[in-house]
């Protein structure tokens, strides 16, 4: 009788040693999960402002007047473009 009180007091002590260490990897895994939801909410934002960008940066208002202006270019009249054909 001895003895079966002494293994279930060393094993209550060993699942209760499992049921914390478990418990403190949960709260862990837990914080990584946040860190990484926080990161990709940042890079989500972050890829909403590129995407603004990109549409600000390549609106044909905008490369118009840098031609202009920048590069001194003129818009040519249709009708004065000529199409050569190579064979």
């Amino acid at each position: 009788m001895r003895m079966f009180k002494y293994i279930a007091t060393v094993s209550i002590l060993i699942l209760f040693s499992l049921l914390i260490f478990q418990s403190y990897k949960y709260q862990e895994l837990e914080k990584k999960l946040l860190e990484i939801q926080q990161k990709q909410e940042e890079l989500v934002e972050e890829n909403k402002r590129l995407i603004a960008a990109i549409e600000v940066m390549s609106s044909p208002q905008r490369i118009e007047k840098i031609a202009k202006d920048g590069l001194g270019l003129e818009k040519v009249d249709r009708n004065k473009i000529i199409t050569i054909e190579v064979k």
